[in-house]
């Protein structure tokens, strides 16, 4: 299982700084890092998501390379940033692009047994 939550970390964490280089280079940030969305600035949660990106590779690489009990605090602490990242690109999704609405619950739920797995293992989901 230690494995799958591994590839599964990777997945995400390549996934969205892909999603925003998808975004940028559809034209959908025509100022840049100045673009507003909904007043605010956008700039602000693309960094928060490439922050949980780099926190979920970095999860992942440690499972890998070191081993679960190694990478629990990190597999948690990403999962938790995953778990924003997730709900709240669920909110902008709801309204603005409805395809991503099962994304990011299938990410959230993800995030969601990521963490229950870095505090307790699996046996403890029986």
């Amino acid at each position: 299982m230690d494995f799958i939550l591994a590839i599964l970390m990777v997945i995400i964490g390549a996934g969205i700084p892909a999603y925003w280089l998808n975004y940028w280079a559809s034209g959908r940030l025509p100022l840049g890092f100045r673009t507003i969305v909904n007043g605010s600035y956008i700039v602000f949660h693309i960094l928060a998501e490439l922050v949980t990106a780099g926190l979920c590779l970095a999860a992942g690489a440690v499972i890998v390379f070191h081993g679960f009990p190694q990478a629990r605090a990190l597999v948690f602490l990403a999962s938790g940033a995953l778990i924003y990242a997730g709900v709240n690109s669920l909110g902008w999704s709801s309204l603005t692009d409805h395809r991503m609405v099962i994304i990011f619950l299938l990410v959230s739920l993800i995030a969601v047994a990521a963490a229950l797995y870095a505090q307790t293992g699996w046996q403890q989901f029986g």
